[in-house]
């Protein structure tokens, strides 16, 4: 079996012998030594396999792009709305929760907007007006059954959504004229 260049550039020279030297001690105490081995030697290739993803993933998210955090920030916000509307009739408490939760999330989804390059400011306010359209929807649904929400904490989240596309917008066209 070949190692991966990566796996490959990482073994050390002398970790083969030692590996190979581990292996003919532990013959010498019959099966359950080899399988002793092999099981100390499987859980370590999972534990830095499963470490090697997470770092990774987790350099993969340090470079993620604006539209794509704004995109998943989006499903997230709508998502646990829509759910808090499922939820009201028999868990009013988690779906208040909920309701807030989408709040928290379109304020950072608006943060995330201020990055977004020139470029992308159309697709910024199409995303905006979604989101409004579909909390014009939600908040009735919430007022229906009862659900002790506050409308400006939910309200106004959803119009920063749509404002830094709009400044940043009006600063574009103004920068263009001078």
């Amino acid at each position: 079996m070949a190692l991966s260049s990566a796996l490959s550039a990482r073994v050390r020279p002398d970790d083969v012998p030692a590996f190979r030297d581990q292996c003919r001690d532990v013959c010498r105490l019959g099966n359950q030594g080899v399988a002793g081995l092999w099981l100390r030697t499987l859980a370590d290739v999972f534990r830095t396999a499963f470490r090697e993803q997470l770092t990774e993933q987790t350099e993969r998210m340090k470079n993620m792009p604006p539209r794509k955090l704004s995109l998943i920030l989006f499903v997230v916000a709508v998502g646990a709305s829509v759910f808090s509307c499922y939820l009201t009739p028999t868990i009013p408490g988690l779906a208040l929760g909920l309701a807030y939760f989408s709040a928290f999330v379109l304020v950072v989804r608006a943060a995330v907007e201020w990055v977004r390059p020139p470029a992308e400011l159309i697709r910024s306010l199409i995303w905006g007006g979604a989101g409004a359209a579909i909390f014009a929807f939600i908040c009735p649904l919430w007022a229906k059954f009862h659900l002790p929400v506050v409308p400006a904490l939910i309200l106004i989240p959803v119009l920063l959504t749509g404002i830094p596309p709009l400044i940043k917008t009006g600063l574009h066209v103004a920068g263009r004229r001078s």
